[in-house]
């Protein structure tokens, strides 16, 4: 061995300088190349879970603005959408900047709306991230005047505000209630996590009044029916989140977001409601309003963060 190293060390003097360097950089380049086929991952993403920080914001019945956080190593992004009523393929939406962190979708996005957005690095992928958007029932959704009840207890399609809690002018108290059909998420996927939206219609006067405004959530339907009911006032079951959150005033025409939970309150197979109250003085009649399901521009909005 050490013969034939001196033998190589012989030959590299008697060689020229040039032919020498040539020999050197060959060799350099081989091992980098080798080093890289070694490490077929080296240039992808530094995850290959999906974007994170997904999130809608639905301005408007014909514009969500789409937007997630961006991902180390990643140069280009692929946004997708579908309905979900009916189930439709997914497809690219059009307009978007591969090299964006947002888009905006002006097509029409109606209740049971998804997306999904990829990274890549022109090598690799990641999985997909996926939420979907859903729009509160009309005809399921409003409030009860009650108790004493009146032959008009049940209030399901008001004119806006069509959510109403806290005390009528007449004195009886307004529970609000919200319905969403979350059903087409299918037994298959998993809820990752849930967030609610809702417009406020009215001033704060009731935030300031009245005490907390809170929120339970039934992971299916209360009173096992989506249909609005005076029973609903009081229901509760197993699957029922008393005190869930705590609804902010935020002035009229604003908008108020709340995390509402992951699969332990939000239902991929059934309905997912909400029931709005204070705990308030019996001697203030005031009430906070939000727009319901028939607005169509500012309908409650429920996103669901979900994995296929």
């Amino acid at each position: 061995m050490k013969t034939r190293f001196n033998s190589h060390k012989s030959l590299c003097r008697s060689l020229p300088l040039s032919v020498f360097l040539r020999l050197c950089c060959a060799s350099v380049l081989s091992l980098f190349a080798l080093r890289l086929d070694a490490q077929p991952y080296l240039a992808s993403p530094v995850s290959h879970k999906g974007p994170t920080g997904l999130t809608v914001v639905r301005n408007s019945e014909y514009n969500n603005v789409v937007s997630w956080h961006a991902l180390p190593g990643a140069t280009s992004y692929i946004l997708q959408h579908r309905s979900l009523y009916p189930a439709n393929l997914w497809t690219d939406v059009p307009g978007c900047d591969p090299e964006s962190i947002t888009c905006t979708d002006i097509t029409a996005t109606t209740s049971g709306y998804a997306y999904r957005v990829q990274a890549s690095n022109g090598i690799n992928s990641t999985d997909w991230s996926n939420i979907a958007v859903f729009l509160s029932e009309p005809g399921n959704d409003g409030y009860v005047i009650g108790p004493p009840f009146s032959t008009d207890s049940i209030v399901p399609d008001a004119v806006q505000p069509g959510i109403r809690a806290g005390l009528s002018y007449g004195g009886a108290p307004l529970t609000g209630f919200l319905s969403f059909n979350t059903s087409a998420l299918g037994s298959t996927t998993t809820i990752l996590a849930g967030k609610l939206r809702l417009k406020q219609a009215t001033s704060n006067d009731a935030f300031e009044l009245l005490g907390p405004c809170m929120v339970d959530v039934q992971k299916g339907a209360f009173s096992h029916n989506a249909a609005l009911e005076v029973g609903d006032i009081s229901y509760t079951d197993a699957n029922t989140t008393v005190d869930a959150f705590e609804i902010i005033g935020v002035g009229a025409d604003e908008w108020f977001e709340a995390i509402v939970g992951g699969s332990d309150r939000v239902n991929n197979t059934d309905h997912t409601q909400f029931r709005i109250y204070f705990n308030h003085s019996d001697t203030i009649n005031e009430y906070a309003g939000w727009y319901s399901g028939e607005s169509d521009e500012s309908p409650p909005q429920l996103l669901v963060r979900y994995k296929e």
